[in-house]
């Protein structure tokens, strides 16, 4: 207890779990209160002990807010409350020349693509930036360039084991037959990863998923990037597996998917994370018009031949009246848009659903036009600096 005529004060670790408590523009705002704050916001301790409560406490969905004009397109931050979603702006970096998309988020860091048009060929420009801090940094173009007709499939993510962020590009050439894309006429033709530590691309070898044809956004869960693909080699029965990219190691493997439900028609699979794993959310037609979703994660474990990988059934959603397709986990919760048909005109686009309670779907409101958002993203707003990882 301080005595007359000193200045009250905290223990230092007493400050520090205060503060690791704030967001991002408050504490923005307290560097210039103390200088001593200053440096200790920069610090990599204070980052992660920020990142963590932030992660546990306050995690955000993040999506491009798509306008008109392609250069009038920004981001824009969900945040989660009891009933509704408020939508905070964020000016978009750099002139958009065409579209533009998010690739991934990774402790707080946002890997965008800027002004790509998959028909001219020429790779697309890429920024790294914390939609918190505003900060924003120019990533070098991939250098692979094959041809005009080209696909790019994406992932971002951070390796724990080797402490390094990384970008891998998978180009995808197609052949054009009668002005329409053939499902067989996609091959991979290159495959290349950045390194923010060493600053460059890395091309890699790719015989494993040679003809896989990429269908999903990225998902990436502890150090491994995770697609959905369509395997094509034997052209007359192409199956669909999940393709992983060790971050560490730089190598793809090909995953099979869990037993699903038979006699059902199935209309989407998607991807996520959930309780820090790989899951899968296999959605079909449970009755005449229902629809349910179960939920499988990747579990692993040790064999005599080493690490494997086995599927766990943990939930099932419906059956439910409504078509619903799951955009990703939040919290305990799974984000799904309504594309039913058959849906009254005040049903919401979204609805949630509480994986803890069970609790049947709710509503789920967006204070912008639903038609204007490309995507949506888990994301944690974190101090982490984008020079220097």
């Amino acid at each position: 207890m301080a005595t007359r005529g000193e200045n009250p004060s905290l223990p230092p670790e007493m400050i520090i779990n205060i503060l690791k408590r704030l967001p991002v523009k408050s504490l923005l705002r307290l560097q210039s209160v103390c200088k001593d704050w200053k440096n200790l916001f920069k610090t990599p301790y204070f980052i992660d002990e920020h990142y963590y409560h932030s992660a546990h406490k306050n995690p955000l969905l993040i999506s491009f807010l798509l306008a008109g004009n392609p250069r009038s397109s920004s981001l824009c931050l969900l945040r989660h409350e009891m009933k509704s979603v408020e939508v905070e702006r964020i000016p978009a970096m750099g002139s958009l020349k065409h579209a533009c998309g998010i690739i991934g988020s990774s402790n707080g860091l946002v890997c965008v693509i800027l002004g790509y048009d998959h028909n001219e060929g020429s790779p697309p420009s890429l920024l790294l930036l914390n939609p918190s801090t505003r900060e924003v940094r120019q990533l070098p173009r991939p250098t692979v360039n094959d041809g005009t007709y080209m696909f790019w499939g994406w992932g971002f993510g951070f390796s724990p084991i080797v402490k390094d962020y990384k970008i891998v590009t998978i180009h995808q050439f197609y052949l054009m037959n009668n002005s329409q894309i053939n499902l067989h006429n996609i091959w991979v033709c290159g495959v290349e990863v950045y390194s923010f530590r060493t600053g460059s691309w890395k091309v890699l070898e790719f015989d494993i998923i040679k003809s896989v044809r990429f269908q999903s956004k990225p998902v990436t869960v502890n150090g491994t990037i995770f697609w959905l693909g369509l395997q094509c080699e034997d052209e007359d029965h192409p199956h669909v597996m999940i393709v992983s990219f060790d971050l560490s190691r730089e190598v793809f493997k090909l995953i099979p998917l869990p037993s699903l439900t038979s006699n059902t028609h199935t209309y989407a699979n998607m991807l996520g994370v959930y309780e820090s794993k790989l899951a899968m959310l296999h959605c079909y037609i449970s009755h005449i018009c229902d629809t349910s979703i179960d939920i499988w994660v990747l579990e692993e474990g040790s064999g005599a031949y080493g690490k494997i990988w086995y599927w766990t059934k943990k939930d099932c959603i419906g059956p439910t009246s409504r078509w619903l397709y799951p955009i990703c986990f939040w919290r305990n919760e799974i984000v799904c848009q309504n594309i039913s048909t058959m849906c009254w005109e005040d049903d919401p686009a979204y609805n949630v659903y509480n994986l803890t309670t069970n609790n049947d779907l709710k509503k789920f409101h967006i204070s912008e036009s639903t038609e204007k958002m490309n995507g949506i993203f888990n994301y944690v707003e974190s101090l982490v600096p984008v020079c220097g990882t």
